[in-house]
């Protein structure tokens, strides 16, 4: 066996391989004697008929297709072994270019390649955001809106009042005639934000709902507006020159209930206020330092990324693609909307969906994560067995606490149960592992970490107003 190799760009390797020519010949006979097996042979038993018979019995284009396939079965692992190449996935045959000699040529995409760059040098301080007070108040506010009971407005619309109404937009910038109109009559039911509380995403424009604060049931008013032409809340506004008409039907208020210990009870059983503040405080921290965490180790892995060298071939990018967009297809099915909808809403094909969001985020994930990978093994991490543990019993509380626990035991079964919280604490303890030593590194104690195991002692710049410091 004679093997040439090429490579490509695209980090896939092209092998030509050129066999003993009987080897074709024995795949032949063989190829013969399995077809003629499952297909009668008059005056032969199965298997036995002559390879001369089979072959005008069969044909030969048929008998040499069924000796390839035979031929690559048995032959291919070794091509791969005597090229000393690692395949990420299954090679192809590209070209037959003769068959005496056989002469075949395969396309074999190669593992994944990572050359991480100079790491040890990354800084970044770890300084996780203190939870405003504010936040906290903010969001009971909202809780014990939600409880609220909606009463007549005694006056005109403020700050806080519900307001139902019905728009309908138009095109400034057209003739008259039906093409003028965006949409016609919506109704809308709004409850007019304090400033503070405005958002970004307020639909149609933001500050549009406070443009009602001082309007009276029954009156209608216009408001226009310009959007940009990269505008994300709404498509049909796109870059148009828009007049809002707004009829206001109803104006109410909001009565609030107490903020007292039966309020308290009503939102988690609480024994009262402070025992209510004091757990809604800890959750919003937690949350708060979940997401700095989140932000701070995909910054890191992205300098490293951004740092190093990444070579894949196209099949493993293909795959990730898949994952991604069959984890889109699944969130939108949870949220009671089919795959296709979605696109008609968003006025996209399936193809430009694909390749303007799902790629780039399947890049992004597939990329992180071989080098996540290249730096566990740069670093020696491994799966620590007690933690693997301890990170099994955190999993099956939380699954206990939210009430999923026995429905997801019953839908997978006890052996796919098994292997699916294990596989979890795995990947969970691998990463916690993982992300302790980046801030080791980017806060510059690994160093320091280093010396002291060796017993050297790290030294310390001093602190202003201590002897030494040159600034004194």
């Amino acid at each position: 066996m004679k093997i040439v190799k090429e490579f490509t760009n695209d980090h896939q390797v092209k092998i030509t391989v050129e066999f003993d020519p009987d080897t074709l010949i024995r795949y032949k006979h063989r190829a013969a004697r399995k077809i003629s097996e499952t297909n009668k042979v008059p005056g032969f038993r199965p298997g036995k008929a002559p390879y001369n018979i089979a072959l005008a019995q069969f044909g030969e284009y048929r008998i040499t297709q069924e000796a390839i396939d035979l031929l690559l079965e048995k032959e291919y692992p070794d091509v791969i072994q005597q090229a000393e190449i690692t395949p990420a996935d299954s090679g192809t045959l590209e070209e037959i270019k003769s068959e005496n000699p056989p002469i075949f040529v395969f396309k074999v995409p190669l593992e994944p390649e990572v050359k991480l760059g100079n790491y040890q040098d990354l800084r970044k301080s770890y300084e996780p955001g203190k939870l405003d007070n504010a936040k906290v108040e903010e969001y009971i506010h909202q809780l014990r809106r939600n409880a609220s009971t909606i009463v007549p407005a005694k006056g005109s619309a403020a700050e806080g009042d519900l307001v139902y109404m019905s728009i309908s937009a138009e095109d400034l910038d057209k003739q008259d005639g039906d093409d003028k109109v965006i949409f016609t009559s919506q109704p809308q039911q709004v409850i007019i934000p304090k400033k503070s509380e405005q958002k970004d995403t307020e639909w149609p424009f933001k500050g549009f709902t406070r443009k009602l604060i001082g309007k009276n049931s029954g009156e209608s008013i216009e408001l226009k507006h310009k959007f940009s032409s990269d505008e994300k809340r709404d498509d049909n506004l796109k870059g148009k020159n828009v007049v809002f008409r707004v009829e206001i039907q109803e104006v109410k208020s909001l009565e609030l209930p107490e903020l007292d210990a039966n309020f308290a009870q009503t939102v988690g059983n609480y024994e009262d206020v402070d025992q209510m503040k004091e757990d809604i405080t800890n959750k919003m921290t937690e949350d708060l330092n979940h997401s700095y965490d989140d932000k701070y180790y995909m910054d890191l892995i992205d300098e490293i990324r951004s740092r190093s060298t990444i070579k894949y071939p196209p099949q493993v990018l293909d795959k990730e693609i898949e994952k991604v967009q069959n984890r889109v297809e699944a969130d939108l099915k949870r949220q009671h909307l089919d795959f296709e909808t979605y696109l008609k809403i968003r006025k996209m094909n399936k193809d430009e969906f694909v390749e303007q969001e799902v790629k780039p985020a399947a890049i992004h994930r597939l990329e992180r994560s071989l080098v996540m990978d290249a730096f566990s093994n740069s670093e020696g991490i491994k799966l620590n067995e007690d933690q693997m543990s301890e990170t099994i019993k955190t999993i099956l509380t939380e699954l206990n606490a939210d009430g999923s626990l026995l429905d997801m035991q019953k839908q997978l079964g006890e052996r796919e149960f098994t292997n699916a919280i294990t596989y979890e604490a795995a990947n969970r303890s691998l990463n916690n592992q993982i992300n302790q030593q980046l801030k080791l590194i980017a806060t510059g104690k690994k160093d320091s970490q280093k010396l002291e195991q060796e017993g050297i002692e790290p030294v310390t710049e001093p602190e202003p107003g201590e002897p030494g410091n040159p600034a004194d």
